[in-house]
């Protein structure tokens, strides 16, 4: 047993580990969504925040980001997270992530435009002059 003066140091050792960083041999991956929180009727002209949920993330993994691409007129939504194998001290392999990112949507004129997300159902998003709202967030848990 360390004696109460060992301590600090013996505390001093066990935390390195979480103080590696993630360097270049991290990997950028596609993570699925299970869910997207959409309105029923967004704001033209003015961007949106909504919520995107990981299906099943990597535990170990960073956070994930969210990208939304306008292309000819259909929303594309898509999640990536960096996986760092030097960050998974202390993790729980195969345990089930299901992290949220914030996803931001461009400013969009009036009119209906269909929605891609990977894995689910495409979707309508319903942008009008008058009514919509710009946020779309999921509940704390």
């Amino acid at each position: 047993m360390p004696s109460a003066r060992n301590l600090p140091a013996l505390a001093a050792l066990v935390a390195l580990p979480l103080l590696i960083s993630c360097s270049s041999d991290c990997t950028n991956v596609a993570a699925n969504i299970s869910a997207v929180c959409l309105p029923d009727v967004l704001a033209e002209g003015q961007g949106a925040v909504v919520d995107a949920r990981e299906a099943c993330g990597v535990n170990c993994a960073r956070t994930p980001h969210c990208d939304v691409v306008l292309t000819n007129g259909t929303l594309v939504f898509g999640l990536h997270e960096d996986e760092c194998p030097n960050l998974y001290v202390g993790c729980e392999f195969g345990a089930c992530s299901q992290s949220v990112a914030p996803c931001r949507i461009p400013a969009l004129t009036a009119g209906d435009y269909p929605v891609i997300v990977p894995g689910s159902q495409s979707r309508l998003l319903h942008v009008r002059a008058t009514g919509g709202v710009s946020s779309c967030r999921f509940p704390a848990p």
